[in-house]
């Protein structure tokens, strides 16, 4: 028998109060753990003003979703998108 292995995760968080145009680049979070490995990942952070619009629709997984209808007739499936948008978007399905 396999032993059961514990995940661990954590959430960080870098929060820029009162952020202006200036605080807009490329933005790093680096994590090391005990062994020294390290990952790295960087985003570009856009600032805008609040009379620009944006619409980024994103999501995690694979672009096409495939089902095999069969002894789990009845499952339920779900596609989750999350929406990031300004103004406040429609959405159809």
């Amino acid at each position: 028998m396999l032993p059961k292995v514990k995940k661990n995760a954590c959430f960080q968080t870098l929060t820029v109060e009162r952020s202006t145009k200036e605080d807009q680049g490329i933005y790093e979070c680096t994590v090391e753990d005990h062994a020294r490995n390290r990952q790295s990942k960087s985003e570009f952070i856009r600032i805008m003003e609040e009379a620009e619009s944006y619409l980024r629709i994103y999501f995690e997984g694979y672009q096409t979703m495939d089902y095999t209808i069969g002894q789990d007739d009845g499952k339920k499936i779900q596609w989750v998108v999350q929406i990031q948008a300004h103004p406040q978007p429609t959405v159809e399905w």
